[in-house]
């Protein structure tokens, strides 16, 4: 075994023996279908933040209010 595979498989799964590789070889196929859902996901996030438009507000400091413009009115 590769030694850089064998560090590893030991942080994930423990020290290699019979029970470490029956409970590899069975959650595998949970490994492989989640890591497919995560890609797509992720990828989903990617296309929603490349598409996404935000509100974007600005202030413009020679701006004056003029007759069509009502700040504040009272009625008497």
């Amino acid at each position: 075994m590769d030694p850089k595979s064998s560090n590893h498989f030991i942080r994930i799964y423990g020290e290699p023996n019979t029970a470490t590789y029956r409970v590899t070889n069975a959650q595998i196929i949970a490994h492989i279908t989640f890591m497919h859902i995560f890609s797509i996901l992720q990828q989903r996030w990617k296309l929603s933040a490349k598409n996404r438009k935000g509100i974007r507000f600005q202030e413009d400091p020679e701006w004056q209010p003029d007759d069509r413009v009502v700040l504040f009115q009272h009625f008497f």
